[in-house]
């Protein structure tokens, strides 16, 4: 697989998980009492899919082909933060499945999904470009991935169906760096963490000409 079809191949994972989330949040505001059982549907998605599958492709191929063949740290900057915010998703539906049904499940539905639209945003809008751009620029063509990639379940697109996903006016959603809330504490920016000598030297002479 290039690394252009596995970015592709995240991008589209990112537009279920998106969609998914909306739906969740849809459940939790409006349908916890008469559909129960889609609390297991939705935990069992991100446990058994987006966990275990999504994830997997970022932290075990794309993450370590970025560190060891395009000079990107490993365990600080944009990589750094999504891996920490990866241990966080699972915290947070590790805490729903056991959460009492009623407002506290709502909250913590709530929070979850702000968290995970705003790792989405960052990851479609900065990341996963400019991985691509890097693993290619650095001479890599191929990336051994290891298992098959399933789709998403089919109980999970059906959850979807019954609860379309809905918006959260309170929060804003965009791209880019500064969207990001790690963005100047654990993280100071792709240019910073990830850009070269040469490229700084580079995309200077580009402005200045």
């Amino acid at each position: 697989m290039t690394p252009d079809q596995l970015v592709e191949v995240l991008h589209g994972h990112h537009e279920v998980i998106d969609r998914a989330a909306g739906s969740l949040l849809a459940w939790a505001e409006h349908a916890q009492e008469h559909d129960p059982e889609s609390r297991g549907i939705y935990v069992a998605f991100f446990r058994d899919w987006v966990f275990d599958i999504h994830h997997h492709l970022e932290e075990e191929v794309l993450f370590p082909a970025l560190a060891r063949h395009a000079e990107v740290p490993a365990d600080r900057g944009p990589i750094g933060v999504i891996r920490v915010e990866h241990r966080r998703h699972r915290m947070s539906v590790d805490t729903l499945a056991e959460a009492v049904p009623g407002p506290a499940t709502t909250a913590i539905v709530r929070a979850f999904v702000h968290a995970l639209w705003e790792h989405l945003d960052k990851e479609r809008s900065v990341e996963l470009p400019e991985a691509a751009r890097r693993l290619l620029r650095h001479g890599v063509t191929t990336l051994q991935v290891d298992r098959e990639i399933p789709d998403p379940p089919g109980a999970a697109l059906d959850a979807i169906r019954r609860h379309p996903p809905i918006d959260d006016e309170s929060i804003v959603r965009g791209e880019g760096c500064i969207m990001c809330s790690a963005f100047g504490d654990q993280c100071h920016g792709l240019e910073t963490e990830w850009w070269s000598v040469w490229e700084w030297q580079h995309y200077k002479s580009l402005d200045e000409g």
